[in-house]
């Protein structure tokens, strides 16, 4: 893994410094494709997150149409030391089939995880 930052474009109804942040559904099972392919409007146990802030800038522009959003600044290593929680750096979109999946997994420099992410990874909210 690379740096030691995350960033995540929130949804309106996450507030990751009183809740922490969980899935849509934890309890999906989709594949990492179906959720990757399906964008945010995916209803997966995966949690989106971007190796770069510009990525997620570009990500949270494009989302929510140029009107403000919010975005969620992570501690990557305590994540990756955390057993409870899976990391998946797909940002070289790597391994997938279809090419939306791979494009979106590259320009937005995805890494997924899967797990609850405690509010104390939260760094900040920008």
């Amino acid at each position: 893994m690379s740096g030691n930052r995350l960033y995540r474009v929130l949804r309106d109804d996450e507030y990751p410094s009183q809740n922490g942040i969980s899935a849509k559904d934890p309890s999906a099972q989709k594949d990492l494709e179906e959720h990757v392919d399906g964008g945010s409007y995916s209803m997966s146990q995966f949690i989106s997150c971007s190796n770069s802030l510009s990525a997620a800038k570009l990500f949270g522009s494009k989302k929510y149409g140029g009107g403000p959003y919010r975005i969620a600044v992570l501690d990557r290593d305590a994540i990756a030391n955390d057993r409870r929680i899976q990391v998946f750096d797909i940002s070289n979109g790597g391994g997938f089939s279809t090419e939306r999946a791979i494009n979106f997994a590259r320009k937005f420099q995805e890494v997924v995880l899967v797990g609850y992410i405690p509010k104390k990874y939260v760094l900040e909210v920008k």
